[in-house]
């Protein structure tokens, strides 16, 4: 299946998530954007693609840069930490470094072991029951202390720039119209202080449509409070991206019984084709969708975040989720839905 990686900037805060607000922006987010845009501009058939999991997606992640060229950057993985010096909870981690950190850690609990990283000295390392598997170095940010990414590599350059996910308080002011008094409230949410990235994969006519419709999401907005100019981002057309990075997203062995690293949420539910939690954080998908004249509830779902490393039993496929809508008097809409069908990433096939 053909990917195609873009690369955009954020121009305005962004919020998506329901109550507390998410880092990131999730691939059913995008997905859910793209199919309604498409509906929209009267291009039901890449709706119809996205519903029936002919296309994957990857969520809305930061990026970095060495020498002119764009790296692309994903959360380092939930495992288990016993020191304070990388700080896992905001760090990153090089794709082309994924395949790699699957594979020692699939030997580790392919032999019974349990991996955890922890310091010694002014090193850190990966251990897998007592013994070091693998060095973790952090390659640092160009005039400046860290840069927030870590690596396997001890080779890797130092970065110009990495983007940074900054928590974004913006205050506004609402009048009564009765009483005539001021409600001061706040919008939350996030902003990406840099260049930001997405993959997608499906059919080459496919692909090209999506990167017009991205186009059009980024002028209207993504998440909540589009209507006050959040969500807003552009394409970086000329943006080089570095080739190994590439290469990660294409040469991916079969996720039956191996460790696979997901680019976006996926259900854990009796449904699920996941065997084991290996290394995972939980999240809830929860909330409220639709316009405010049919407003409708969100199905209550445990799901694995970004970054979470699975065990599937076959190879994941897309769960397409319909929603049912509340009857409203004098409206009727297409019945809402919602798709999760991450790429993932697994170790290098040999």
């Amino acid at each position: 299946m053909p990917t195609k990686v873009m690369v955009l900037r954020f121009l305005s805060p962004y919020h998506v998530g329901w109550r507390t607000p998410s880092p990131l922006i999730d691939h059913t987010t995008v997905l859910r954007a793209l199919a309604s845009l498409s509906y929209s501009l009267g291009i039901p058939g890449l709706a119809k693609a996205i519903s029936n999991g002919e296309v994957r997606a990857s969520s809305i992640l930061p990026a970095g840069r060495q020498g002119g060229v764009v790296r692309l950057l994903v959360p380092f993985p939930f495992i288990p930490v016993l020191t304070k010096k990388i700080g896992v909870g905001h760090t990153y981690m090089p794709l082309e470094e994924i395949p790699a950190l699957l594979s020692a850690i699939n030997d580790c609990v392919g032999s019974g072991g349990v991996p955890y990283i922890r310091s010694q000295g002014d090193d850190v390392w990966l251990f897998c029951d007592g013994q070091r598997v693998a060095a973790i170095h952090r390659p640092g940010l160009k005039d400046k202390k860290g840069a927030g990414v870590v690596t396997l590599s001890d080779k890797m350059s130092v970065f110009d720039e990495v983007t940074k996910i900054v928590a974004v308080r913006h205050y506004r002011n609402r009048i009564d119209r009765v009483t005539g008094s001021a409600d001061v409230y706040q919008l939350r949410g996030y902003f990406m202080k840099g260049a930001a990235w997405i993959a997608v994969q499906g059919e080459k006519s496919e692909l090209a449509t999506i990167a017009e419709l991205l186009k059009i999401l980024g002028e209207l907005g993504i998440g909540a409070y589009r209507s006050r100019g959040w969500g807003r981002f552009e394409l970086v057309e000329d943006a080089t991206i570095h080739q190994e990075d590439l290469n990660t997203l294409e040469n991916r062995c079969s996720s039956c019984g191996v460790l696979a690293y997901l680019l976006g949420s996926y259900p854990i539910d009796k449904a699920s084709n996941t065997v084991e939690l290996s290394l995972c954080r939980l999240a809830f998908f929860e909330g409220k969708a639709g316009p405010t004249y049919a407003e409708y509830d969100l199905p209550v779902m445990r799901v694995a975040r970004t970054g979470c490393i699975v065990k599937m039993r076959r190879k994941p496929c897309a769960r397409t989720i319909k929603v049912p809508l509340p009857h409203t008097p004098g409206v009727k809409l297409d019945e809402p839905f919602i798709v999760f069908n991450p790429i993932t990433i697994t170790q290098k096939c040999t």
